[in-house]
This record gives structure tokens, sequence and C-alpha cells, in this order.
């Protein structure tokens, strides 16, 4: 994914050649514990921002109603969306803990969680 994303606006064969050249080498149990520990590090990112992002709402005094009713359909979305970003880490860390043949520690959640 992050070679994707740097390589925004490349042909797909110089993604694959990027992507191959990154990878040439290694075992594929190296590849995959690469793949989750990136994917771990890009949805911790994320949940930190969206809880951010739902502490600051939560905090905003709207107006009117319909502001208020706008506001609160915002942060349903937001928590949801949280929901399934530790949702995901934590299928994912199992996955990791699995490949690398160590016991799994739950993932803790982010705060907030309303």
């Amino acid at each position: 994914m992050k070679i994707k994303i740097d390589a925004a606006g490349k042909d797909t064969d110089a993604i694959d050649s990027m992507v191959c050249a990154k990878v040439a080498g290694q075992t594929v149990r190296k590849v995959l514990q690469t793949g989750f520990e990136l994917k771990l590090a890009r949805l911790d990112a994320e949940g930190a921002q969206l809880a951010d992002f739902i502490r600051k709402n939560t905090a905003l005094k709207p107006g009117s109603t319909q502001t208020k009713e706008e506001l609160l359909d915002k942060v349903f979305t937001q928590v949801s969306l949280l929901h399934a970003v530790d949702k995901d880490m934590e299928e994912t860390s199992q996955k990791l803990d699995l490949l690398l043949q160590r016991p799994h520690a739950p993932h803790k959640p982010h705060e907030p969680a309303p």
C-alpha cells in the first residue's frame, strides 16, 4: 500500500516492479510480518486521528437543533469507524502473533469509545 501511495500516477507495471524489488530475497514470513506491522501502524494512526476528531466534535456547542443533529450523526459515524479500526487492529495483531508464534495480547481499543 505504501508503495502504491508513493507511486500515485504511475502505471501498474511500474508499481509491480517496485513491489517486487522491495520483497525480493525476503522470506514469505518476513513479507507477511512487515505487511501486518505496517497495517497495524497505519490503523493505529487512523484510530488516533478518529479519536481526536470525536473528542473535538463532542466538545462543540452547536447553535441550532439541525446543527446538533448533524454533529451527532457525524460523531456516531466516527465512533462506528473507530470501532471498525479497533476490530481490524485486533484481527491483524492476532494474525501477526500467530505468524510469529507468540502469545496474543489483546489490542487495547482507542479512547474515547463512547
